[in-house]
């Protein structure tokens, strides 16, 4: 895994114990290479459920689109 920057998809949500979960999709030739290395183990062939705190202390940046 590398910490450089790369870009995913936020594709889903859902609550657990209150704490708001994302899934993510990260969408390189071998999935999940590029996630941070804590999260490698968790991620399902390019996806991956963070909380709401992992996701805001591993991004920088945000694009929405409609």
């Amino acid at each position: 895994g590398t910490d450089g920057d790369h870009a995913v998809a936020i594709i889903g949500r859902k609550k657990v114990g209150g704490i708001c979960h994302y899934l993510l999709r990260d969408n390189v030739n071998e999935p999940c290479s590029s996630l941070h290395q804590r999260f490698i183990e968790r991620c399902n062939n390019g996806h991956i459920w963070l909380s709401e705190s992992e996701l805001a202390e591993t991004m920088y940046s945000v694009t929405y689109l409609r």
